[in-house]
């Protein structure tokens, strides 16, 4: 059986059905010279595990992708949110404005136009108040 693997360079391959992606890896490894831990090997942009068979997976005279293995990130807006057992997400560095809670549904258009005026009162001044609007 014939593969071809892209790495850094072009490798033709000739291998028997049975073996498996650990030992293409291992080949790869001899090639490259880069260790099996930090290897990907993908076809198609879909990872193929290690234990998984050559015959079973169809792979003759295709291509496949051999890549490094991205370094975890350190980035600062990560760390703030690791804690415990809940999973890691991503956080916007921008917030989100706050919704004013009588702004929510429910109430009504005048009484958050009221709150508007009051804020503009308190930012400008006592001029503008809503008699005077």
């Amino acid at each position: 059986m014939q593969l071809f693997v892209r790495a850094q360079n072009l490798h033709r391959l000739e291998v028997s059905g049975l073996e498996t992606i650990a030992q293409i890896k291992a080949h790869i490894e001899a090639l490259e010279g880069l260790s099996c831990d930090d290897q990907v090997v993908s076809m198609c942009g879909v990872p193929l595990l290690d234990d998984a068979v050559i015959s079973q997976s169809a792979l003759e005279f295709s291509t496949l992708e051999v890549t490094p293995r991205m370094a975890k990130s350190t980035a600062p807006w990560l760390e703030r949110e690791r804690s415990g057992d809940r999973p890691l997400r991503w956080t916007s560095r921008r917030r989100r404005k706050r919704r004013p809670a009588e702004l929510k549904e429910g109430s009504s258009i005048t009484a958050a136009l009221s709150m508007w005026y009051q804020h503009l009162a308190r930012k400008r001044g006592p001029t503008l108040t809503p008699k005077s609007i």
